[in-house]
């Protein structure tokens, strides 16, 4: 899927959260959204998941403007991990994805629904018999049961708001390797982040962003003179700092 955005600008009462954003991703690109806490970037994830309503601008999905109702049709093939991981506490690892499983897919059968829910849980190491409860799970645990709910649905289009979060090493390169994966069966992906270093060798293209702009050109790698770390901080400015 391709995701066009024109001048997209968003505000909150009297704060602006976007401002005159444009970009494009292309069908089956790892896109990066770079920026610090508060930049705009999950504001950005957001709207393209049609949940923000009435931007200025104009953000299209596979040419489907995400405020027309057709856009439901993207949504069904979309997964989503935002800041929030929204988990339902008093749920098991599979409950919660069975949750999401139905509404996806309402009428499938039990047999498929288990082979789906098993096989996302697998993924990230997750017990598929377990019938824990998971407000006792670690922050990282939970992260994982997030990323496989993102699954559920085999997406097309995939938006990941900060998913290392409290990942270990084992789950980020699991992590990373599975995006490589779906982005070479055709799934576009956006990632939305300011921790680099798990991202540096999977992202080919990134924009930096900051109080609700896009700053400078994108990076390109192979085009760019810097690395993907040498980018982000190049956009920084950091003041001394006393003590």
């Amino acid at each position: 899927m391709e995701i066009e955005i024109k001048n997209l600008s968003k505000s909150f009462k009297n704060f602006k959260a976007l401002d005159d954003v444009s970009l494009t991703v292309g069908n089956g690109e790892i896109f990066g959204i770079l920026g610090p806490n508060g930049a705009g970037k999950s504001t950005l994830a957001k709207i393209i998941l049609g949940i923000y309503d009435s931007p200025k601008g104009c953000v299209f999905v596979d040419g489907i403007d995400v405020c027309s109702p057709d856009y439901v049709k993207i949504k069904e093939q979309t997964g989503f991990l935002l800041d929030n991981i929204s988990l339902i506490k008093a749920f098991s690892a599979w409950n919660n994805i069975e949750f999401f499983d139905r509404i996806y897919f309402k009428n499938d059968t039990m047999e498929n629904r288990q082979k789906r829910i098993s096989k996302v849980l697998n993924v990230f190491g997750l017990d598929p018999s377990s019938k824990k409860p998971i407000f006792n799970f670690s922050r990282g645990m939970k992260q994982r049961v997030a990323l496989a709910r993102a699954l559920i649905n085999d997406p097309k289009l995939l938006i990941l708001d900060e998913p290392n979060r409290g990942l270990d090493r084992e789950g980020k390169v699991v992590l990373n390797k599975l995006l490589v994966a779906l982005a070479e069966k055709g799934t576009t992906i956006v990632i939305t982040s300011h921790e680099l270093e798990d991202l540096s060798l999977l992202v080919p293209k990134a924009v930096y962003i900051n109080k609700g702009k896009i700053v400078g050109e994108p990076w390109v790698k192979g085009e760019s003179s810097m690395n993907l770390l040498e980018f982000y901080d190049s956009h920084i400015d950091v003041k001394d700092v006393k003590i």
